[in-house]
């Protein structure tokens, strides 16, 4: 045999090898983003079926009570820390805006049925301002109590 056919042989038994190894690489890559793209589609059905047991905050409020019991009564922020304070917000729900916040011992009166919010209840209330106005707004029920009756 000549000698460019020993070497063209040779290379083409090279260039096979190399085929080989990259087709072997190619589908090894293959296999991994196959796992990884399931993984992902499981992840995802997971994340769609939390959402549907997990109340958004873009979902509307639902009322806890069709009557409004506790309206007229008069509570007050407690619980909280000595340096923290109560949000009184615009809305039912920790999204809506800060209207001011309150501390420990503020007076308010309830003006309306309890709204139930993801995990929270939220109560619609009234505060009177030393001057002639007063703020309306929600209160998260877990930092106020009754005030007892005099």
């Amino acid at each position: 045999m000549s000698r460019k056919f020993e070497d063209s042989e040779q290379l083409l038994k090279t260039e096979r090898l190399k085929y080989e190894a990259l087709r072997r690489e190619k589908k090894a890559s293959e296999d991994k983003t196959g796992g990884l793209l399931a993984e992902v589609d499981s992840l995802k059905r997971q994340l769609q079926d939390y959402a549907r047991r997990v109340p958004s905050a873009d979902k509307p409020a639902q009322a806890v009570v069709p009557s409004a019991p506790n309206v007229g009564k008069l509570y007050r922020v407690a619980g909280l820390y000595a340096d923290d304070s109560l949000n009184l917000r615009s809305g039912p729900g920790a999204s809506k805006p800060i209207v001011i916040q309150l501390k420990n011992g503020v007076e308010l009166s309830v003006v309306g049925s309890a709204v139930k919010n993801g995990p929270d209840v939220w109560l619609p209330c009234v505060i009177e301002n030393a001057g002639s106005s007063s703020l309306k707004g929600w209160v998260n029920s877990n930092f106020v109590e009754p005030v007892p009756a005099q």
